[in-house]
């Protein structure tokens, strides 16, 4: 007889597979199908022997979904089965009925009934969950914030395609979470926007991260200016996490900088791209468009850019964004002597060459590799 195998290991499996099934990479990424796909995953699992049940609902319960057409009904049964199980919570994923398209949709009629709706859903489904610590917003924009800002263990915040408008006579006050992450799958410039306007402010503990931009035409530089130049919401910043986005979306020298938005900014994670110049008069330039904030103490560069120069009959030289590994290492150079407080650098091993290690070494900086986020 095979023996069965450890709690733990069953536990990282199912984990593993929940999460194979969201492929943020992927230009064909449907959450709503995967999220389907996942409860059918774990129901099947839970099937295989009484251990398998106890994990695969318990991975359950921590991911419960809700929609405007069956939020009062899961209310009504989470309240008959006592604060006990309601206390076991620890994520929720809200269902908008239909996809936000632009900003202007929040002066229409009954596109404000519905943001009236979502946001007495989440206000009333956050109330019966006292121990939900992250959430997921799905096509949703609502009027307010304030399941977010009175909830007493709500940690992170991820918002899909979603979020917030100002309520009538509400006062701006400050988001204080562990993570908040933005995620678009078709962005623009509207739908970026009311996602931006979510942020009033964010306390300085926050790691504000992007983790998709979907077809983000206008580029990471007006990301960067809508969603942290108003209000100064990212003053107070520390950690910021720029996810994939084009190659070709870089940052002008022609345009304000992005990063004045950033004044306390201690930790930057990134594409190569975000050092490269877009202008067309400054091609070759071996500096970034515009120097990063001079706060930094960690600077990780993601190795999701590097490529291979175009094949020819000699044998091809490794690049990064088009870019010589010489030119690549060069704009490095250029832009840590612009970071007077740097401590650590990440890149990919292939610019580890010697000169970026000889002026790390001799300024005191760990020189290490970076991996994917």
């Amino acid at each position: 007889m095979v023996p069965p195998l450890p709690n733990e290991l069953v536990q990282n499996i199912l984990k593993h597979a929940v999460d194979s099934y969201i492929d943020w990479d992927s230009p064909e990424l449907d959450i709503l199908a995967a999220d389907a796909s996942i409860r059918e995953l774990l129901l099947a699992a839970s099937l295989v022997s009484p251990i398998w049940r106890t994990l695969a609902q318990d991975l359950l319960l921590r991911r419960v979904g809700v929609t405007l057409k069956n939020h009062q009904e899961f209310i009504r049964r989470i309240k008959e089965r006592g604060v006990d199980f309601a206390s076991s919570f620890r994520s929720l994923r809200v269902i908008g009925a239909h996809p936000i398209v632009d900003a202007e949709d929040s002066d229409d009629e009954e596109a404000y009934d519905d943001m009236e709706d979502a946001s007495e859903l989440l206000n009333n489904t956050m109330a019966v969950l006292p121990g939900v610590k992250a959430v997921e917003l799905i096509q949703v924009l609502a009027v307010g914030n304030y399941w977010v800002l009175n909830s007493t263990h709500l940690r992170n915040l991820h918002l899909i395609d979603s979020g917030f408008i100002r309520g009538r006579n509400e006062e701006s006050r400050q988001l204080s979470l562990d993570l908040l992450t933005l995620s678009s799958t078709k962005s623009s410039v509207g739908r970026i926007g009311l996602m931006g306007a979510t942020i009033t402010s964010l306390d300085s503990r926050t790691t504000f991260k992007t983790l998709r931009y979907g077809d983000l035409e206008f580029g990471i530089q007006g990301f960067l200016d809508i969603v942290a130049g108003g209000a100064n919401a990212m003053a107070g910043l520390t950690n910021l996490v720029l996810g994939p986005y084009p190659a070709s979306s870089r940052i002008s020298s022609h345009f304000d900088s992005p990063w004045t938005h950033f004044d306390s900014l201690e930790s930057l994670s990134a594409s190569f791209a975000v050092l490269l110049d877009s202008s067309l008069s400054a091609p070759r330039r071996l500096a970034p468009p515009h120097p990063l904030p001079p706060t930094l103490r960690t600077l990780i560069l993601i190795p999701n850019s590097s490529t291979r120069a175009k094949p020819t009959s000699s044998p091809p030289a490794p690049q990064v964004l088009g870019r010589s590994l010489a030119d690549a290492t060069a704009i490095l150079l250029a832009t840590i002597k612009d970071l007077p407080n740097l401590e650590e650098l990440a890149v990919e091993d292939a610019l580890h060459e010697w000169k970026l290690k000889e002026e790390c070494e001799a300024r005191g900086i760990r020189l290490s590799s970076s991996v994917s986020v």
